[in-house]
Parts: structure tokens; C-alpha cells; sequence
């Protein structure tokens, strides 16, 4: 876990740009390019922000298609993982208020202004959760980008909870000195404790709706699989880190959840049989996070964090 300050090269308390927007990328080009698009088309002045890449595999060269605007530069990021990423662009970040997103979303064009709004006018917060609308590839969702959108990155429910994801957060510069930096070392969960080590400082943390990203829902269940097997991964190795030597599964999981087939029975449009469908694949979810968990607890798995 870092807790080094953020005085690095290119930090300047006397900077012209109100916020910095850092996105951590590994092999994903093509979709990168796309959100530095929507950046290119913020009805924030281009002047006014910065935008650093991080790239997550320095031997990935970026193609010469990719089009970087004065603002944009891309830092190499060798250490693998999102979090270690995020953490080398803010040493290059040079704005006061911070913005993270992922390569793979696509900011509204008014992102930036509302997140300056937004803390200009809150100052005694130090996180903002900026709302996350996931869309589809097509009209017609599949199974897999209606279980996703139903049942992930519902931002306004993790910041009820007192955490963010990263596809969608605003900070200050001040919030990363006092509390450290991402954790490193974690391959997944690492926004969630790193808001949650920001609200345990007593600082505080908010739902704000007007700061929109979207985000493609997943589309096949192997991608929601791996996710599924990364957070499971993230609880063990949390639970760990914490002192827990003997760590239980989740045999509950097992059992198929009342609460999920409630929430499918009051969605809006929703067919019967894709609810069912629905309601099948979130359970396959379960007793793959299940199954991992048994794996990482064996004693010859060894899980990095």
C-alpha cells in the first residue's frame, strides 16, 4: 500500500488545469481511443485538464493510429495491475482535483465540468462516486449485458456502502497525501479499499449523479467469470491481509437467493424468460466465486492480492 505524498515530476501547486483525468490501460487500444475521443470533446476547456494514460504493458507499443490530443501523454506502468498503473500516472498527474476512469468507458461530454462543479461546491468532500450507465452492444441485450447491467457496478449502492469504483471517481490530490495511494499488490478490489481507507480517515465520501460515465456491460460469460474469480481472489487475500488465518467459504452461495429473484421480478421490461435466464447465469456466478474460493484456500495456491 502506498503512502508516499504526490510531489513527484510535473507537479505544480501553481498548475493552470483544474483536474487531471488518469486511465489505466493493458492491450486495450481500440477502446482507448474511443474515451480519448469523448475527451476530446468535454465542454471543459482542453486547457483546463490533462489526461495520462497508463500503460500497463510498456512492451505493448501504442499504434500509430492512436491519436493523442496537446493535453494527452502516456506513462509506462511495468508493474502489473490496474491499481500499481493508477498510482505511476499520479505521479505525472498535475491538477489539484483528480478524475479515474477506465479505457473502456466513454465520458458524457460534460464529465469534467460537472465533476469541477461538483467539488467546487462541496468542498467537504473528498470523493465523488459519479454515477455509471452501462450500455449494450446492441438493441437487444444478451443474457450476460442484462445480468452485468443488473447486477454490477451500481455505483449509488457502493457509495451507500462507503466505497467507489474506479470507472467513475473524483478525489483531490489532498485526499491521496493524506491517506496513501492505491494498493499495489491488489489485482482486484483495490478502489474499493482504498475509498473505504479514505472514508475510515474521516473524510467523506458521495453519490454524485450528474457526473456520468458509461460502460459497456460485459458480453460473454467467460469475462464475467474471470471478474467473478478476481473478486473472489480479492476477498481471501483481503481476509489475510487482515489477520485471518482460517478463512471460510462461502457454502451459502449454494443456495439460490431469494433476494435475487426479487429484485428480477420488479425490474421494468424484463420477459419472464430472460429473467430466468438471468437468474441461472447469476447463479453460476455464485458457485464459480464459491469454487475459487475453495481453490485459493488450498494449500499450494497461493493468490497474489
Amino acid at each position: 500500500m502506498g503512502n508516499w505524498k504526490l510531489r513527484g515530476p510535473g507537479v505544480s501547486e501553481r498548475s493552470a488545469q483544474y483536474i487531471s483525468v488518469i486511465i489505466p490501460t493493458y492491450r486495450d487500444w481500440d477502446r482507448l481511443a474511443l474515451c480519448l475521443d469523448a475527451l476530446a470533446q468535454q465542454d471543459l476547456d482542453q486547457k483546463k485538464f490533462d489526461v495520462v494514460v497508463a500503460n500497463n504493458d510498456p512492451n505493448d507499443i501504442p499504434p500509430s493510429s492512436l491519436v493523442l490530443a496537446e493535453n494527452t501523454r502516456i506513462v509506462n506502468a511495468p508493474e502489473p495491475g490496474s491499481y500499481a498503473a493508477r498510482n505511476a500516472a499520479l505521479y505525472s498527474a498535475s491538477a489539484p482535483l483528480l478524475a479515474f476512469t477506465d479505457a473502456d468507458c466513454i465520458p458524457e461530454t460534460d464529465w469534467l465540468s460537472s465533476a469541477v462543479k461538483f467539488m467546487e461546491q462541496n468542498n467537504d468532500v473528498g470523493v465523488a462516486a459519479g454515477r455509471i450507465k452501462l450500455f449494450w452492444k446492441d438493441a437487444r441485450p444478451t443474457t450476460v449485458e442484462l445480468c452485468d447491467s443488473i447486477f454490477f457496478l451500481r455505483q449509488e449502492n457502493y457509495a451507500a456502502a462507503g466505497y467507489a469504483a474506479t470507472a467513475n471517481v473524483i478525489t483531490r490530490r489532498s485526499i491521496f497525501d493524506a491517506v496513501g495511494t492505491f494498493n499495489a499488490t491488489m489485482m482486484s478490489g483495490g478502489d474499493k479499499e482504498w475509498t473505504m481507507r479514505v472514508v475510515a480517515a474521516g473524510h467523506k465520501l458521495v453519490y454524485a449523479p450528474q457526473v456520468v460515465i458509461n460502460h459497456p456491460a460485459r458480453r460473454s460469460f467467460a469475462a464475467m467469470q474471470r471478474k467473478s474469480r478476481r473478486i473472489a481472489g480479492g476477498v481471501i487475500a483481503k481476509k489475510r491481509a487482515d489477520g485471518k488465518r482460517f478463512v471460510l467459504p462461502q457454502i451459502d452461495r449454494l443456495i439460490p437467493s431469494v433476494r435475487v429473484a426479487r429484485k428480477l421480478a420488479y425490474q421494468e421490461q424484463l420477459y419472464l424468460w430472460d429473467g430466468i435466464r438471468v437468474f441461472a447465469l447469476f447463479y453460476a456466478l455464485r458457485v464459480t466465486i464459491l469454487g475459487e474460493q475453495i481453490r485459493l484456500m488450498l494449500p499450494w495456491t497461493r493468490y497474489k492480492t
